[in-house]
Formats: C-alpha cells, structure tokens, sequence
C-alpha cells in the first residue's frame, strides 16, 4: 500500500519507473510509462497519435484458420456464422440502421467510425466498457439487424452478451493498432467475441514483449522476433478470443495499402469496407444519468452499494484517479503474466479520462448535479486488498 501511495502521489519520473515495469525490458517500461500521464500516448486504439500495427517483416507466417490452434489455444474461428439472408443484408442494413460516430483519443479521432449498442434495463442503467479514450459515443439500444445478429452470437457462444463496440473500416486505411482488449469490465471467464462482414481483412496476433524476456541473447545481438499469426477474417465469420490469448498476446489489424490488382475477390467485397461488431459480456453498470456505477470494476460490487461515477475533471483527486486507472491499462497491454486481481480487483470508478471529456450526451442528467462525494478506491488498484470478484454471472447482474 506504501509504494501504491507513493506512486500515486509522486510526479516524479522516478517513481513511476520504480514501480511500472517489474519482470520487464526497458521496451517493455517504456510502454508501461508512456500509458501513465494522460499527455501521453497509447498505442492501443489507433488514433493519428498512434503507429499502425508493424509489418511482419523477416517471418514467412502461415496462414491460420479454423483448424489451426490459434493464441494461447482458447481462441477461434468460426465461418458462416448467420444464415444466408442474413449474411446477405445485414452490412447493407447496419450502414443505415447503427448511428455512426466518431470517437477520440487523445484529441484526434480514431480511423473508424464507430457506435456502441447494448441492453438498457428498465430503470435506464446500462452496461459499461472502459478502455483508453477521451470518451465513447453514447450506449444506445440493440438496433434492429445488430440484435439478430447477437442472437446468433449467443447460440454459439455458452454465455449471454450485452454489449457491442461496432467499427466501420472505410477502406484498407482504416486500422486498429495491436492491443490487448482491457477486462476490467469483463466478465471473467467470458469470450470476446468478433464479428466480420463485408471486406476479408487479416488480423495479426503477437506476443507480448515480455514474453522473450528469458530469452538467451547474446550481446550485441537482437532478439528473436516474437511469435505471431496471421488470420484472414472473411465476410460472415466470427474470431472467438479467450481472455488468456487477450492476456498473453496483442492483436490488431494493420492497413492494407496494396493496389486492387493485387487482392482477391474476398477482400475487394463491399467496395473494400468492413464492418466488425465485437460483443462482450460485460459486468459493470452504470445508471441513466451516469452519476453511479457499480458492477466487477467499480468500487461497489452491487447496485445497492453504487458510488459516485469519476471523471478526469474532477480536481487533482479525480485526475489522479483517471490516470491511475490509464497507467492499470498500459500494464494489461503490456504484461503476460497481467495480475488481473491484484490491479483490476478492488475496482475504479473511473467514467472519463480526459478533461475534455463531455459534460453531457443523450443518457445524461439533463439538469443539476446529482454526483454524491467521491469514492476513491484506485490506491487500492495498484497494490492494496483485493476485492473478491462476483461469481461468474453472479453478485452483480447477468448479462441479459
């Protein structure tokens, strides 16, 4: 608990770099770092800010597939996923029925449009993922194609899901940068699950970093290159991600820049566009207004308990709140041994990160200010007691 408040309490470098990166590289402690300060970048949601996924240079990758043993051996591909007539419509449906936005991270729009969709219960309160940005479009309900196609999903799947994250690449520019999704808000022991149609992109799986730590290099040498797999994702295919492939490896998908003339028919389908819908089972709520929250990452872990919501704005506490919850983020993206109790555990109440987050949108308080003192519990996100987690679909909400 000492070290937690002294990071946490400290703006010197040092004491970031003291605590950051145990069992790492100094590539590896750099990353950590650079996902502490809010000024910074993340390389994790593909914003002009952010690099596109490397080449995979000097490695002759195979291409995987269905029968291939993909990740860490939890994850896989699943083709043909919606029936026929859905399978035909649906791309030519969500371009009208999602409401596209645009969604920001540090300042700078993300190459993708983007909606979020999920299950809103009857008080209003709904379910919230968390990762790095300046804030996410409003939550809106299921639309109509989206909630056929989660129906399917979960006839797959051996869990409920109730929330999307929708991602509209307008052409072979449009990428996101490898990452490891962020679990605070999802429900352990759940799949996260993708979703592709129209245009045949390839996504690209790599081990982290510290996964070559134990490596025997001699100096002056470079190291090996880290593993990684390729996996073309066609139209109406669905990437199951088990969360210890999330934990161990990265996945992104880098630009395509090649000429039409060098790409098949797969990836030429719907005018080069893709739309990929990625569903999670997510076990953190918030109320309509947002002024509560409660779930597996809060602070309170039933509703009854709800603390107040937090954001970057609120005084030096509520920053130091946020960017405490940005730098438990990095160390998920970097680590592959990630103690997801030990960070995540205890909980955030965390809502936005930047102070030019939006004080309002559609599921907003329309008047007055309903926020109860803060609930800070992120000292103990670093290094403190550990809240046990719910039951897997227990203690807190299932997902349906």
């Amino acid at each position: 608990m000492r070290r937690a408040r002294a990071f946490l309490n400290s703006d010197s470098d040092w004491a970031l770099k003291r605590d950051v990166a145990v069992h790492a590289s100094n590539d590896l402690h750099d990353q950590a770092t650079n996902t502490y300060n809010l000024n910074m970048t993340t390389y994790d949601t593909g914003t002009p800010n952010s690099r596109p996924p490397r080449a995979l240079k000097n490695q002759n990758l195979a291409t995987l597939g269905v029968d291939d043993v993909l990740g860490a051996g939890d994850s896989r591909l699943v083709l043909d996923v919606l029936p026929p007539d859905l399978a035909e419509t649906a791309f030519a449906r969500m371009r009208e029925e999602v409401r596209w936005d645009t969604m920001f991270h540090r300042g700078g729009e993300v190459p993708r449009k983007v909606a979020v969709e999920g299950v809103i219960d009857e008080d209003g309160s709904f379910p919230i993922y968390r990762h790095p940005a300046d804030e996410s479009p409003a939550l809106l309900p299921f639309s109509a194609t989206v909630q056929r196609i989660r129906e399917h999903v979960q006839g797959i799947l051996a869990h409920p899901v109730n929330h999307v994250l929708i991602q509209h690449y307008r052409s072979g520019t449009d990428y996101i940068s490898e990452h490891s999704d962020k679990t605070i808000d999802v429900v352990r022991g759940t799949k996260i699950v993708n979703v592709s149609l129209g245009a045949q992109r390839t996504m690209t799986l790599r081990m982290k970093k510290d996964s070559l730590i134990n490596v025997n290099v001699q100096v002056g040498d470079k190291p090996p290159p880290r593993p990684a797999q390729r996996i073309p994702l066609p139209h109406n295919s669905m990437f199951v991600m088990g969360l210890e492939t999330n934990r161990r490896w990265l996945h992104g998908i880098g630009q395509d820049k090649r000429m039409l003339a060098l790409k098949d028919a797969a990836e030429l389908g719907n005018g080069g566009e893709r739309i990929s819908l990625t569903f999670r089972c997510i076990g953190t709520f918030l109320s309509a207004d947002q002024t509560q929250i409660w779930g597996q990452g809060a602070c309170a872990k039933t509703k009854e308990q709800a603390g107040a919501t937090l954001t970057g704005e609120d005084g030096e506490n509520g920053k130091k709140e946020a960017e405490a919850l940005i730098w438990a983020f990095g160390r998920e993206n970097a680590e592959s041994e990630f103690d997801w109790e030990g960070v995540y555990g205890a909980g955030s109440d965390v809502l936005h990160f930047s102070v030019k987050a939006k004080k309002t949108n559609r599921l907003k308080a329309a008047a007055g200010d309903t926020h109860q003192a803060p609930h800070y519990c992120t000292s103990t996100i670093i290094n403190g007691p550990v809240a046990a987690p719910p039951p897997f679909l227990q203690g807190f909400r299932d997902c349906v």
